[in-house]
């Protein structure tokens, strides 16, 4: 079968894999499976497959991959076949992988994963109140029918990943708490008190371990804290 017969794949790619391997932000392949994708994936950029797959073929445990929204997992792993005009997107976890070591180990960021009931208007959220920009997101080519599932946001140096959860079974999702190192922290308080982002107990104090911080949640029950050491 030639290549052109195969069903033809869009293959979203996150930003710490696109920058270790020089990759597109959206990889055009053709393949029938995921395995047989992953394959094609690593003839472009070599190293990726043993970053994706373990030893013995299948996905690494501390990565997601979705077709159509679908998790492989849920359907039949790397032997799940494709349809013509499908989208795939890689997520990888933000712990684990041991195993796969970069040259010198060196670690180049880390990307905590927020847990949304919404991820279009936690999006809203971060980009329209608190001075993040859009960095990626899955399912553009059908933003009206499908609303997206993951995304990217980013400001300065921090990116942060929105993941939709379920919003019946949201109440027992474990939320995250994050600390932000601010440059000019009174600075970014009387930017915020303006985008009414703030709760009643919000205020910009002093602390007994050193520091100047303000902190809040965002809609969806994520603790986000904001500091600057004091000199």
């Amino acid at each position: 079968m030639s290549d052109k017969a195969l069903p033809a794949i869009s293959v979203r790619i996150p930003a710490q894999i696109r920058r270790l391997y020089g990759m597109q932000s959206v990889e055009q392949v053709r393949a029938t499976t995921v395995s047989g994708l992953i394959a094609v994936l690593e003839e472009r950029y070599p190293g990726i497959g043993e970053r994706l797959l373990e030893p013995d073929g299948q996905l690494r445990r501390w990565v997601n991959l979705f077709v159509d929204g679908e998790d492989i997992r849920s359907l039949e792993g790397v032997a799940t076949q494709f349809q013509d005009g499908e989208e795939v997107y890689i997520v990888p976890s933000v712990a684990g992988g041991g195993e796969v070591m970069e040259k010198k180990c060196q670690f180049l960021a880390v990307h905590p994963v927020l847990p949304v009931r919404n991820v279009r208007s936690a999006i809203d959220y971060y980009v329209r109140r608190l001075g993040f920009h859009l960095l990626f997101q899955d399912r553009v080519e059908e933003p009206s029918a499908k609303p997206p599932l993951y995304a990217g946001v980013g400001r300065d140096s921090v990116e942060l990943h929105l993941q939709w959860h379920d919003e019946d079974s949201f109440d027992v999702v474990e939320k995250l708490s994050l600390r932000f190192a601010i440059a000019d922290i009174d600075a970014l308080f009387a930017d915020y008190q303006q985008q009414n982002v703030f709760h009643d107990a919000t205020a910009l104090r002093e602390t007994a371990w050193g520091t100047r911080e303000f902190a809040f949640y965002d809609p969806d029950g994520n603790g986000l804290t904001f500091y600057c050491d004091l000199e």
